[in-house]
């Protein structure tokens, strides 16, 4: 039976502990496919670097969604023509429902296709906040509705689940499954949603980004996968009292755009105008973003840019990342030791779609004991107060 790898992630941070398990995994014999949207160098390094044959390809996405790539199925189909196909599927938990339900209808279709584990990571903040919005339903009820759905949804494309939140946590009851979870921490301080952490209690694990996490090879053929050039972590290597800020963007446009941009311009200068030994920016990875980034970076003298596609989480562990960090909210504070983080700035609510919360985003972070509330800054105060 010949075994394939699947990788499949349109983010960042999901990615990045994919790209972990592959290099804690590079000898093993297996197909390997990654559809991946942010790393551009992946396959000059694996290919050329490492010697390792792999098939690349990007991850479609339309509006909210990312999608298992037709040339994915089309391999996997091709290689069930020839002999029996053992699947380990990594996903992106956030989207795992219609990453991984193509390949599941395909493998219905056809016996030669076998799916023998299921790896599921988290997004982001993104499952967090989605849970959030659970409190106040009959989770017992609403979980057993999921399930009836989720075998329908396996089965059939076009099948409309109930609570699509809920569903992304069932993968269990038909597959062996692995949760790869950013903060297991919160389900088990989080009361009301015990219901669903009783459903991957027995099958889940923290997303390790500590220095132990790879050999220092493994660690190098990381930072070349990534963007995480020699020259930048000389400068990040040199710093001993260095400060690193998070930015942000507004997908409004217009008079709010130019608001916006003046105001986090602002808060980076505040928030850089301590006594650091060097400056470090890290701007929003959207493509969107550029805007708001190059202001900051020519309004600040000698701040060093972090490429904004280069995952935080690898400044972990390569041991690279600043004393401190600060900045606008962002999933990256569920990932940095708590006394590495200065202070979190939450975006005023002019700037966002009315269906991001910051008062949940808030309670998460001081609920898993990320951050003290006193580290916590609304827009406009941030912009009225000077740091201590």
């Amino acid at each position: 039976m010949k075994k394939i790898t699947l990788y499949l992630d349109p983010a960042t941070l999901p990615a990045l502990a994919q790209l972990i398990h592959f290099l804690q995994n590079k000898e093993e014999e297996t197909v390997r496919i990654f559809c991946y949207n942010r790393y551009p160098l992946l396959e000059n390094v694996i290919k050329n670097e490492m010697g390792i044959e792999a098939f690349f390809s990007d991850v479609p996405q339309s509006g909210m969604w990312a999608y298992c790539p037709e040339s994915v199925l089309t391999l996997i189909s091709d290689c069930a023509l020839k002999e029996n196909i053992s699947l380990e599927i990594h996903a992106n938990l956030g989207h795992s429902l219609t990453l991984i339900s193509p390949i599941i209808q395909l493998a219905q279709k056809n016996k030669n296709i076998h799916i023998d584990h299921l790896h599921l990571y988290d997004d982001g903040s993104k499952e967090y906040l989605d849970l959030e919005s659970l409190k106040h339903t009959n989770l017992h009820y609403l979980l057993n509705i999921s399930l009836m759905d989720m075998h329908a949804y396996l089965k059939k494309a076009g099948v409309t689940l109930t609570n699509p939140i809920i569903a992304q946590y069932l993968w269990g009851h038909f597959y062996p499954t692995t949760y790869h979870l950013l903060k297991k921490d919160y389900f088990i301080k989080t009361d009301f949603i015990q219901p669903i952490f009783q459903q991957i209690e027995q099958n889940c694990l923290s997303i390790d980004f500590s220095e132990q996490s790879l050999s220092a090879q493994n660690k190098d053929c990381l930072c070349k996968m990534v963007g995480l050039n020699e020259q930048l972590q000389n400068k990040l290597r040199k710093s001993r009292n260095g400060f690193m800020f998070i930015g942000g963007v507004t997908y409004y446009l217009d008079d709010v755009e130019i608001n916006y941009l003046d105001e986090l311009l602002k808060i980076a200068q505040k928030s850089t105008s301590g006594d650091y030994d060097a400056l470090f920016f890290k701007g929003h990875p959207s493509y969107l973003s550029d805007k708001f980034n190059y202001p900051i970076l020519q309004a600040i003298d000698n701040i060093i840019e972090i490429p904004k596609e280069l995952p935080i989480e690898v400044l972990l562990i390569t041991d690279l990342l600043p004393s401190k960090v600060g900045g606008i909210n962002s999933s990256v504070f569920f990932s940095l030791p708590k006394e590495n983080i200065n202070h979190v700035v939450f975006t005023d609510k002019k700037y966002y779609s009315h269906e991001i919360s910051n008062q949940k985003f808030i309670d998460i972070l001081l609920r898993t004991e990320c951050v003290k509330e006193e580290q916590l800054f609304s827009w406009n105060d941030f912009i009225e107060r000077t740091i201590d």
